[in-house]
């Protein structure tokens, strides 16, 4: 397991309530996940388990599996310009396998990267 920097993550409630607010919006049975183009040149991420998905340890479980999923994605990597995506768990992520989790995380991820690029493409 790789390490999650603080560069890689959203941290105030600033930068959370800036891509709830103007960002675009996924979503499936066990995530939604919302995309902002930001000004840095690196993806960033920010995780929201609330209490309704379970337990301290499930949610801590979900926050590490969620994590996990971006750490592993292509998106990381791109060398374009950074995307903060802020990712909330559904109360259905407690029940599902990792596998399921990270499958549906990146699949989200990798469809609003997609939107978001073609929204700056087309807006230049």
């Amino acid at each position: 397991m790789r390490s999650f920097g603080k560069r890689y993550r959203l941290q105030t409630r600033r930068q959370f309530s800036t891509v709830l607010g103007t960002g675009v919006c996924k979503a499936n049975r066990t995530t939604v996940i919302r995309g902002q183009l930001s000004e840095f040149c690196y993806h960033r991420l920010g995780v929201i388990v609330s209490k309704r998905v379970g337990s301290a340890v499930v949610r801590n479980r979900v926050k590490r599996q969620l994590r996990e999923a971006f750490r592993t994605s292509t998106i990381r990597n791109q060398q374009q310009a950074g995307i903060d995506f802020v990712v909330i768990a559904r109360s259905a992520a407690a029940d599902c396998s990792a596998k399921t989790l990270v499958a549906d995380c990146r699949y989200n991820l990798a469809k609003l990267n997609r939107q978001l690029r073609d929204k700056k493409n087309f807006a230049t």
